[in-house]
């Protein structure tokens, strides 16, 4: 194997991404791109200067379709409830060509692959609703991140006591995320009026992402390191409810690069 570059890994990332839009014009299906990657078409045509990943949206039924017929020669899409190593409660499309070393438990098995994420969007009737949900999904959320904890020494009082309560959740980190997705997509069923759209995601459970319902039905085409991709219209209001003032560079921002990546 050979270890690949921070630049060469974003090439494997854009490579992905226009895989997947191929696709998803092809098929009809609706996306955005979403976080930093939204940012970044926005401030800088292409990746942020210290960020290398890519991230896309999708409204949830969409989201199902591309995770179950998307085929391609060197891409797979992994998503935990049609890949019993999957560690994450939302989509990756993975270039199998690769490799990626991750500090943390991993299902017995699971192959960590050069990615890009995609997040399902779902409908849901109320904010209130909403709010009931995330508590609920909160206990879910620790023993999914109690199942990937690494505990590589055992060099205090307090990280015994971490390796305790974590033991009975390492390497199960597949059935807490069916779970947060089984949660949610039995919850948004039971809702009768959908009036607007949310964002789920374990990592932000006390932060609300809410847009609109029509938010994938009207986009615009962006430049993305010399390529077009969809973004939504309203792209300002969802970038300053991330980031506030988002064309506003923060000083000395270090990368996010945290792993290490090789070509098989």
């Amino acid at each position: 194997m050979r270890e690949m570059s921070i630049e060469e890994g974003k090439k494997v990332g854009l490579d992905i991404l226009i895989a997947v839009h191929e696709f998803c014009e092809k098929n009809n299906l609706k996306y955005v791109l979403d976080y930093g990657t939204l940012l970044g078409a926005i401030r800088h045509k292409g990746y942020i200067p210290w960020d290398d990943d890519i991230d896309i949206a999708m409204p949830r039924s969409d989201y199902e379709y591309f995770a179950t017929h998307f085929q391609h020669e060197f891409y797979k899409a992994r998503e935990c409830k049609n890949d019993k190593t999957h560690h994450l409660p939302w989509m990756k499309v993975c270039d199998t060509r690769t490799i990626k070393e991750l500090p943390v438990y991993l299902p017995k098995g699971a192959e960590v692959n050069y990615d890009i994420d995609i997040f399902p969007y779902d409908e849901c009737s109320d904010l209130e609703a909403f709010h009931k949900m995330k508590r609920k999904e909160k206990a879910l959320w620790w023993k999914h991140r109690l199942s990937q904890c690494e505990i590589i020494k055992v060099n205090s009082l307090k990280t015994l006591i971490k390796r305790i309560v974590a033991s009975p959740f390492l390497y199960k980190s597949n059935k807490y995320s069916k779970k947060v997705d089984q949660f949610i997509i039995k919850h948004n069923k039971k809702s009768t009026k959908n009036t607007i759209l949310v964002y789920n995601d374990i990592y932000y459970l006390d932060i609300d992402y809410v847009y609109p319902l029509d938010y994938f039905e009207d986009r615009l085409l962006a430049d993305f390191e010399g390529h077009k991709f969809y973004i939504p219209k309203d792209y300002d209001k969802a970038l300053t409810m991330e980031y506030g003032d988002y064309m506003t560079p923060p000083e000395n921002k270090e990368s996010t690069h945290l792993y290490k990546a090789y070509f098989k």
